[in-house]
């Protein structure tokens, strides 16, 4: 549900894609929906994105905080769709969604992909673990400093926010108008990675979370 908003001055990008790639694609199949993920970004040019994705093309499930280039959505000469909607905010709600970023970013905790969600997805569950987010986790996250957006308090898929935030669509449309001038800037996405390396980062990832998951759960116990 989403309320009237009053006396904005700046404006949060929130970006759907329709990945390519098999992964894009099985995750529409399984969820529905037209896009698979969300990103953020502060200009209308969304040259940086913001997201929990994969780090690599060449590693799918090691993944974590990821400040995006739109080039990462051209894939062997095939392009995503994308649609662009566009939230007035206010200076106070711009400064909670970047100290939001900040803390993730700087946290303790290494910010990691949230492999349990992911997989429990397609039963409309999350997995809360510390320190971890799936992209539509990470982007409700901050659209929580948004008053006037009313989101459920658990879970919420790609789809359901697309249909949530379509009344501040932009574009629609395919990602390359947005490609002409970009770069790659802070995006270690097209740095592929040996397959060593990708099942060193993924066992990582994993037992990380699990103990992350673990130590929730018993701090949440201790705290009863």
């Amino acid at each position: 549900m989403i309320k009237t908003a009053m006396s904005h001055t700046h404006k949060l990008y929130i970006v759907f894609s329709s990945t390519p790639g098999k992964l894009g694609y099985t995750i529409r199949k399984v969820m529905g929906g037209t896009y698979n993920h969300v990103s953020v970004s502060f200009s209308p040019d969304i040259k940086k994105l913001y997201s929990f994705a994969r780090i690599h093309e060449n590693t799918p499930l090691y993944g974590g905080f990821v400040e995006e280039s739109p080039l990462r959505y051209l894939r062997k000469g095939r392009s995503s769709q994308i649609k662009i909607c566009e939230l007035p905010i206010t200076n106070k709600q711009l400064n909670q969604i970047l100290q939001k970023i900040r803390l993730i970013r700087k946290s303790d905790l290494r910010p990691i992909y949230n492999l349990f969600s992911a997989i429990t997805s397609p039963f409309h569950h999350n997995v809360g673990i510390s320190g971890s987010y799936t992209c539509v986790e990470f982007v409700t996250e901050l659209l929580r400093c948004i008053n006037w957006i009313s989101l459920p308090d658990s879970f919420i898929s790609v789809s359901a926010m697309e249909t949530l935030l379509t009344p501040f669509a932009v574009y629609e449309g395919s990602i390359l108008p947005f490609c002409r001038k970009a770069t790659w800037g802070n995006d270690r996405f097209a740095q592929h990675r040996s397959r060593r390396f990708y099942a060193a980062k993924t066992t990582q990832n994993f037992s990380e979370l699990t103990l992350r998951r673990l130590a929730d759960s018993y701090l949440k116990h201790k705290s009863r």
